[in-house]
């Protein structure tokens, strides 16, 4: 007998911007925020990499609560249905 995953959703995910939105009906519970940030970024249309070619990195703000969500946050945890969530390229401005 197989277990069945907790899901959440619907949710909607927009760019920095807010030009481009993006709506999963369903995501695992368990899943966490950079997982879901790798499988949203294809989809999504987003760079991966900056213009020298360096890999980007994202950060995800939760709207409904007005904070950045941890990379190891469940989504279960910080994610109610409805939410929209933000997709932020992070800037390191030491790399060199």
């Amino acid at each position: 007998m197989s277990q069945s995953v907790a899901e959440i959703g619907p949710i909607t995910v927009t760019d920095v911007s807010g030009q481009k939105s993006y709506r999963v009906e369903k995501m695992p519970s368990d899943a966490t925020v950079d997982e879901i940030v790798a499988r949203l970024l294809a989809p999504m249309q987003q760079p991966t990499m900056d213009p020298e070619g360096r890999p980007l990195a994202y950060a995800v703000r939760s709207e409904r609560e007005d904070r950045y969500l941890g990379a190891n946050e469940r989504l279960g945890d910080a994610l109610q249905p409805d939410d929209t969530l933000r997709l932020m390229p992070t800037v390191d401005a030491g790399r060199g």
